[in-house]
């Protein structure tokens, strides 16, 4: 019996090692070798250049832990996710390992496509934000958009105190496209007024063309004409959904490796679920460090700790805020009551 398990543990991992590239492989003829004993595998694909908070070698130190054959690999682009997944899908089809992706950003629609014609195959994709589509195959994890919402919050009312020369601070309302839900504007608003208790929240138009705030919260994609206004009036733009790290100075997270332990145990003990799923680890934003002072992102660190221990801080805070205040925002900014 110990036998068997070696083998299959050998054929499993060296399938995996040919799918993900590496040289001298040949393809393992899994129809002809049937050992007693069942291994189950995970293939991780760790997509782009900047992914902070993973690397191979963390994914591999999964292996003690969950009891699964890893292996792991970087490729550029997302376009190379699909055509693994068709190899893998190819060599491996009566029993194809999860594929595990951590990308920037969500699966394509080809990608999405590609799952809908193979059940078989699960994959499970770690982005900054998910996309919209569910699959009985697909699971995503993503941050928690509330903690990120409040963590942005609290770094906006930070700044906009520091950077004021007068006693009230503002902080501009930005939104392009829909405005945000109420759960994510309460969340912000509450981290915010941790941050700045006296700080005034004004909307801006779109059309605004005077001197922005020292700093602007922006929901929705950034326009160019709000960035060179940004440059221009030195104002920091905070954008709590934000998902491009090269343009965004304050963008959600990637989930980090240990999110992906809990799933790889559950996936081993045939209890691994589609869907999405949001994790309450930290941090749950990145900043730029060269436009947020050295203490602030220390503190912020701390902020976002807290935040991953004590999940339910926003909406505590957001109640402990006077109703008057709240009213005021409500009516300023356009935000639902609930």
């Amino acid at each position: 019996m110990q036998r068997g398990f070696r083998v299959q543990t050998t054929i499993l991992l060296g399938a995996c090692l040919c799918l993900l590239g590496a040289g001298g492989c040949g393809a393992p003829d899994l129809t002809t070798m049937r050992p007693s004993v069942t291994k189950q595998a995970a293939i991780v694909y760790l997509v782009g250049h900047r992914l902070p908070h993973w690397s191979e070698s963390q994914v591999l130190a999964l292996q003690s832990s969950t009891g699964l054959v890893i292996a792991a690999t970087s490729l550029t682009d997302r376009g190379q996710v699909l055509s693994r997944a068709r190899e893998l899908v190819r060599r491996t089809a009566d029993r194809p390992p999860l594929l595990v992706v951590v990308a920037e950003q969500p699966p394509s629609a080809d990608f999405v496509s590609f799952l809908r014609r193979h059940q078989d195959l699960k994959v499970e994709w770690i982005c900054r934000k998910a996309a919209s589509v569910q699959l009985d195959n697909l699971r995503q994890v993503v941050d928690n958009q509330r903690l990120a919402a409040y963590a942005a919050g609290w770094l906006a009312g930070s700044i906009a105190m520091q950077r004021s020369s007068h006693s009230l601070a503002t902080v501009g309302w930005y939104v392009t496209g829909s405005e945000p839900s109420a759960p994510l504007g309460h969340t912000f608003l509450a981290g915010l007024y941790n941050g700045n208790t006296t700080a005034r929240v004004v909307a801006l138009p779109a059309d605004s063309s005077t001197e922005l705030p020292g700093v602007v919260v922006v929901w929705g994609e950034v326009p160019a004409k709000l960035r060179q206004q940004a440059l221009l009036s030195g104002s920091l733009l905070v954008t709590p959904l934000g998902q491009t790290p090269s343009a965004d100075s304050v963008v959600l997270t990637l989930p980090p490796v240990s999110a992906l332990t809990a799933d790889l145990r559950a996936y081993k003990e045939n209890k691994w679920r589609p869907g999405v799923q949001q994790a309450d680890t930290a941090p749950q934003i990145d900043v730029d460090p060269s436009v947020v002072p050295a203490d602030m992102v220390t503190d912020l660190q701390q902020v976002q700790t807290t935040l991953a221990a004590q999940p339910t801080v926003p909406e505590k805070q957001w109640q402990a805020i006077s109703a008057e205040v709240k009213q005021k925002w409500q009516s300023d900014l356009d935000i639902p009551s609930a």
